[in-house]
């Protein structure tokens, strides 16, 4: 079974003067890993490595692991999102990025803000 993705993407705009915001927008999964991998023959291990994205004309698009994928064990868990961005103070939230979105993409603005599962092995 192939592991499932899902688009995550969200855009910025600095509301004092209307420009495209500039930043980063970071995922970390919160699990404590290695986490086990059967999508891949043999089973294979991931890591909770953090993805970091640039704003690009205050937008920006990334392809993050499904937090519910039933091929990584544990499944559950969230990614805890950070945002740096330019002139305002940073923010961490959690969200969960199901794979029913995986043919939509997951707008961060409409992401529900959740309590991290404590997750271990």
């Amino acid at each position: 079974m192939a592991a499932t993705y899902v688009n995550v993407f969200g855009s910025y705009i600095n509301a004092t003067s209307n420009v495209a915001a500039t930043g980063t927008v970071k995922f970390k999964p919160r699990f404590t890993g290695p986490a086990q991998d059967t999508s891949v023959t043999p089973t294979g291990y991931v890591e909770p490595v953090e993805i970091s994205t640039q704003l690009v004309n205050g937008g920006f698009s990334v392809n993050l692991r499904a937090s519910d994928d039933s091929t990584l064990s544990p499944t559950g868990w969230t990614y805890r999102v950070t945002e740096e961005i330019t002139g305002f103070p940073r923010r961490q939230y959690d969200i969960n990025v199901p794979s029913a979105n995986a043919g939509s993409g997951l707008n961060l603005v409409g992401a529900t803000q959740v309590t991290p599962p404590n997750l271990g092995h």
